[in-house]
């Protein structure tokens, strides 16, 4: 940032302003021990977050990773991650789950018509565990609320092996 106030395109009381404290942090290639603790960090962000089975990554994703050269850093492996969390239908990222700018196979690895149909899935799972959680597990009021008959709301419960049970507010 200093050279950009030097060359004049960069605001020099902005600059003083803003640089209270620096920290220099070396790129995340040069830092290679910290990829696995991001990885499972990022793995449990979004396991959690796409409700995803998702749960470790291979050895062999892991090495795939530590291989290449991150010129995006931190947000560029934690894109990565994201991707292979939200498209994995398996508990193991693996090597194929993971999709690098320098992998032309991982591109052509979905059609359109699966990632859609993966993305529905998990919507729809979400959704319906969503109002069952709003409605206490009660299926009519779930069913009225997302304005579906209550027949084909408990198809797409069954659909998704949703325990409306576990939705039930119990008094001890």
């Amino acid at each position: 940032m200093a050279k950009a106030v030097s060359t004049d395109t960069f605001r020099r009381d902005l600059f003083y302003r803003l640089s209270v404290s620096s920290i220099t942090l070396p790129p995340l290639w040069s830092r290679q021990e910290d990829i696995p603790l991001l990885v499972r960090e990022f793995i449990e962000k979004y396991q959690a977050e796409f409700d995803s089975p998702v749960k470790d990554i291979s050895p062999g994703a892991l090495q795939k990773l530590m291989i290449y050269k991150w010129p995006g850093n931190v947000r560029e492996l934690e894109n990565v991650i994201e991707r292979a969390v939200a498209f994995s239908s398996k508990a193991l990222i693996d090597v194929k789950d993971i999709c690098l700018p320098e992998d032309d196979a991982c591109l052509e690895a979905k059609t359109f018509r699966e990632a859609k149909s993966q993305a529905v899935t998990r919507f729809e799972k979400q959704y319906i565990q969503e109002l069952l959680s709003t409605h206490k597990g009660n299926i009519s009021q779930s069913a009225k609320a997302a304005q579906k008959d209550r027949r084909a709301f408990w198809e797409l419960i069954r659909k998704h092996k949703i325990d409306p049970r576990n939705y039930k507010i119990t008094s001890g």
